[in-house]
């Protein structure tokens, strides 16, 4: 600069009064464990103990830092705690879906069957228990403070080769991107990607009705993973693409386009007026952009369905 002085380069940061210091600690929580699940006993049967009797297995029988974990509880303790138990640097993906600021209260409907005394049962009853509150007695700081460091815990459990995706809408979408970039850098920006599904129902307002969220992609390192060549993201070529593939004197296959995204005239050919994109296995399609408009249905199938109010679809 002209006085001499340098200026700190990307020193942005979010503020507000309340925001943590330093980043939680790794906690030695002890896990309980409630349930083990073995999805296929048959499949499995050579790893597991001879006391195994109508799926119990006596603690400590098993390895269970090999098996995969569902934690009910706090995933702020959950993370804290697996710090303390080797998993720093270990977890290769992390999606969250946390609160959206809406100021509402979310419920999950449990069926109940109750059979009167002379074993008839009666009709199945629906009751709802409250699942969360989406409410923030001091407001946006107070939403801040719970998320800000579970993004530093969850930093330091990602692989070099991890990803995080968050799952958001257009409440709390820019605070968190801030944030991200503070935590993880924001070199560590991937991508935005938009789930455009279903135009919600009720009053709009003056305003153009609700018809996506958004899910931030941040990795770990410049190694993270992507897996390009999986089929399910992929999707086909568009007819005008099909129309233009051609295979040149070796073989590759390639298709011309006009910055327009016009098919190429023989004159334009002729002048290398057009680009050239070549393609490995046009049966493969192409990547699907970062729009992703297939998943309208806001509900999961029937089959799916949990009574869980906010319970997304796959």
């Amino acid at each position: 600069m002209a006085n001499g002085t340098s200026r700190k380069k990307d020193s942005a940061r979010l503020v507000w009064d309340s925001k943590p210091r330093r980043a939680p600690n790794p906690r030695d929580i002890e896990f309980q464990t409630a349930e083990i699940v073995i999805p296929n006993p048959q499949r499995d049967a050579g790893q597991i103990p001879f006391s195994f009797r109508d799926g119990r297995i006596m603690d400590g029988e098993l390895d269970k830092s090999k098996m995969n974990r569902l934690v009910w509880g706090d995933n702020l303790l959950a993370m804290q705690a697996l710090l303390t138990q080797g998993y720093e640097g270990k977890i290769n993906l992390i999606y969250i879906d946390p609160p959206f600021a809406s100021e509402e209260k979310y419920n999950y409907q449990t069926k109940l069957a109750v059979a009167d005394l002379s074993n008839i049962t009666k009709e199945i009853s629906v009751i709802e228990r409250l699942a969360y509150l989406d409410t923030w007695a001091g407001g946006i700081d107070s939403y801040l403070d719970m998320i800000f460091p579970r993004f530093q815990l969850m930093k330091r459990l990602l692989a070099d080769d991890g990803n995080l995706f968050v799952h958001i809408d257009w409440r709390m979408v820019h605070y968190l991107k801030i944030l991200l970039d503070e935590v993880f850098g924001s070199e560590r920006f991937v991508q935005e990607i938009i789930w455009q599904h279903q135009i919600m129902g009720g009053s709009h307002g003056r305003k153009f009705p609700k018809a996506h969220e958004t899910i931030l992609w941040y990795s770990r390192s410049e190694a993270y993973k992507f897996m390009d060549k999986d089929p399910r993201v992929r999707v086909d070529f568009s007819d005008y693409v099909k129309n233009s593939m051609q295979r040149d004197q070796e073989g590759r296959w390639f298709y011309t386009r006009r910055r327009m995204s016009r098919k190429a005239t023989s004159d334009e050919q002729a002048r290398k007026a057009h680009t050239i994109t070549y393609v490995d296995d046009p049966e493969q399609g192409t990547l699907a952009s970062d729009v992703w408009s297939d998943m309208l249905s806001y509900q999961p199938l029937p089959r799916d369905y949990t009574g869980f109010d906010t319970q997304k679809t796959e």
